[in-house]
């Protein structure tokens, strides 16, 4: 059994990522709707036809625009900025339209080129903000809410049809218990670690998300021929509740 970042399963069905289309959980209520609903269930057939089946969706929350020029208000705010971010297209393609120039860089190099103004920012979860101490060489964090992750609880089919039916039963209930516990901990995790940052100096700011949300369209449309229009309608369905 494991705990499963549903970006590290894309390797094996690419349509794992569809969660993370830029902007489709600017509310993580409408999220948890949908992988407790219709997209959950599709993400786990489509795992139990690679031999894994899926327990439930776990958080792993937002990831944030920091940076080191100025403080983000506006979509306009983000133009000409280069930022940071995972060597991952549709990360790359995100930040294109959001008028940023994306700067594919590995992680263990980010600091240091923050440090060095190579980049004026990056997008990371605050918890990863603040354990990487970004906030020495970032000034401001905008709550930008580009994306929220998930995280997949799962066992190797195999192992799941060789336990005993009473264990299944056990381990399927524990699964959804904890996924409820888990989920509020990353939200009080996050409101936490957010009074930390402000603590450490770095100046936020929240701004209205429905033109970041605009500027994305493109994004999604891309996406279309890599995810299925069918799964995005899904996302789309779930997304403006």
């Amino acid at each position: 059994m494991a705990l499963i970042g549903t970006g590290a399963l894309q390797s094996l069905d690419k349509v794992m990522i569809v969660e993370e289309l830029p902007y489709a959980w600017v509310k993580r209520e409408n999220a948890y709707k949908a992988l407790d609903g219709e997209l959950g269930e599709i993400l786990k057939d489509r795992m139990k036809s690679k031999g894994i089946i899926g327990l439930s969706f776990w958080a792993s929350g937002y990831r944030h625009i920091t940076n080191n020029v100025r403080p983000i208000n506006t979509v306009d705010d983000l133009k000409g900025l280069k930022l940071r971010v995972p060597e991952a297209e549709m990360r790359i393609d995100t930040f294109k339209e959001l008028g940023t120039l994306p700067t594919p860089l590995a992680f263990s190099e980010v600091f240091t080129a923050l440090q060095q103004r190579v980049v004026d920012g990056q997008e990371n979860p605050l918890a990863t903000i603040y354990s990487s101490k970004f906030f020495e060489v970032q000034k401001y964090l905008c709550i930008s809410r580009h994306i929220w992750g998930s995280a997949f609880l799962a066992i190797s089919e195999k192992t799941w049809n060789n336990l005993p039916e009473e264990y299944r039963t056990i381990i399927s209930d524990k699964a959804e218990v904890w996924k409820e516990k888990e989920r509020q901990m990353i939200v009080d995790s996050e409101k936490s670690i957010l009074e930390d940052l402000k603590a450490k100096g770095m100046v936020v700011t929240e701004p209205e998300l429905g033109i970041f949300k605009e500027k994305v369209a493109p994004v999604w449309t891309k996406y279309e021929s890599v995810f299925g229009k069918d799964i995005i309608d899904v996302v789309r369905k779930y997304s403006n509740l």
